[in-house]
């Protein structure tokens, strides 16, 4: 699965952050800034693991 948050959307792609901070959906940053409740991945193999654990929590 892949979802593309493209540059340049300014406010508007911290809206989707915030959304889904407030809605309890997992976000994976591969790299990215460390910021709070971004579940950080080291590479594109870790960032499908992560996706892979969040999804068999649901």
């Amino acid at each position: 699965m892949t979802i593309p948050i493209a540059t340049g959307m300014d406010i508007a792609r911290n809206a989707l952050l915030a959304y889904a901070f407030q809605l309890n959906k997992a976000v994976i940053g591969y790299e990215t800034w460390d910021i709070d409740n971004v579940i950080q991945a080291d590479s594109p193999h870790d960032v499908l693991t992560k996706l892979n654990m969040e999804l068999n929590r649901v």
